[in-house]
Order: C-alpha cells, then structure tokens, then sequence
C-alpha cells in the first residue's frame, strides 16, 4: 500500500517543473531582445536622391544612422538638405529632408520608395506590454 506522500509525489513533480518552466520564460522574455524599425515613405527626386518627410523623432533617427534597408538591403545614405517645418499637421510639424543614396536602376522619377530605418533595440516583453494595454 502507497503511503500518502508516495501519492501526491508525481502532482508534486508536475508541478515544480511546470515552475521551472514559467520561471525559464518568464527570463529568456527579460533578456530577450528585438530590433525595431520605422517604416518610411519618401520619393525619388532624381536619380540617387530622395525626399522624405518626418517627424521630430524620425529626423532624429535619420541624422544618427548612416544606413537604412530597402527591399531587405542595407543602402548607405549621405543627407543632403532638411528644411525644417514644412507642413504642419495637428501638434506635429514635418521636415523635409533629402538624402542621395545608390538607388537600383529601376527606381526612376516620382517613384515612391519603402523605407526601413532602424529604430532601437527592445525587450521582447514589450510587445505583449503593448497587446496588454490596448
């Protein structure tokens, strides 16, 4: 005959690995970290040069990175001109900023050109901290 602890020793086993578990995840989603990106549009000017137009906090971005990604490769850009408020929308005001890069040939004139640009690194729990509060 089991004697009680006998019994309750597979729940009690269960258990203390299920908390290793959650005590492992919750960890690896602490230290775990992701890149984050800002999607921008700008328009090809003439050939190698861009304009964009963004806010106080992508100019910033702009200025202190040297590269950004456009169809998943890493084009290095050189700014050229930022006209600082040029439109206005709501609190905000946008710059204009314009930038030659080596654009593929088949960019031509007016095109309107996706742009990647690297924001900063987060934590991965961040992103269910954003799901949690909407």
């Amino acid at each position: 005959m089991k004697k009680n602890y006998e019994k309750s020793q597979l729940i009690l086993s269960i258990t203390f690995f299920f908390l290793l578990v959650e005590i492992a995840i919750f960890v690896l989603f602490t230290k775990l970290e992701y890149k984050s990106f800002e999607v921008l549009s700008s328009t090809v000017i003439t050939e190698n040069y861009l304009s964009f137009y963004v806010d106080n906090k992508n100019l910033k971005r702009l200025t202190s990175n040297k590269h950004f990604y456009i169809e998943n490769k890493r084009y290095f850009y050189e700014i050229i001109d930022i006209t600082r408020k040029m439109v206005k929308s709501k609190e905000n005001w946008y710059h204009e900023v314009i930038v030659r890069v080596e654009l593929p040939k088949k960019y031509k004139d007016k095109d309107i050109v996706t742009i990647s640009l690297y924001g900063k690194r987060k934590k991965l729990y961040t992103i269910f901290e954003a799901i949690w509060k909407e």
